[in-house]
């Protein structure tokens, strides 16, 4: 081999070795990149994680105040009825205590007449 022959083939695999390194510095460059993405598509997983517990947890309580409305649309007329129970309850308070005093001043007039008609015929 010449002098000549083997500054070519020194040229040549050069020229490769250049075209090589410019290959790999281009890929280390892209997996740079790369890694850059998957840390931020990791990122952007976690904060998916994270919505979805939130909404999962704000579902709930949406249907915890639905269920605590229909509660308080079932309670009032719950309420209304005790306390028209309790109205008339009360209404019918004085006239039980009005029948009362009538029963007790009748039974004691009749009590007084009785006593009063006995003594008479007993020879008082």
């Amino acid at each position: 081999m010449e002098h000549e022959e083997m500054v070519q083939k020194i040229t040549a695999l050069e020229g490769s070795m250049k075209t090589a390194f410019n290959k790999i510095a281009d890929n280390e460059s892209d997996i740079k990149e790369l890694r850059c993405d998957y840390k931020i598509l990791n990122e952007m997983s976690a904060n998916i994680r994270v919505l979805a517990n939130n909404t999962e947890n704000l579902s709930n309580e949406v249907k915890d105040v639905k269920a605590e409305v229909k509660d308080l649309k079932e309670k009032p007329n719950a309420d209304i009825a005790t306390l028209k129970t309790d109205v008339k309850e009360l209404k019918e308070k004085p006239a039980k205590q009005w029948d009362a005093l009538t029963a007790v001043i009748i039974t004691a007039i009749a009590t007084g007449l009785i006593t009063f008609a006995i003594t008479k015929v007993l020879g008082g």
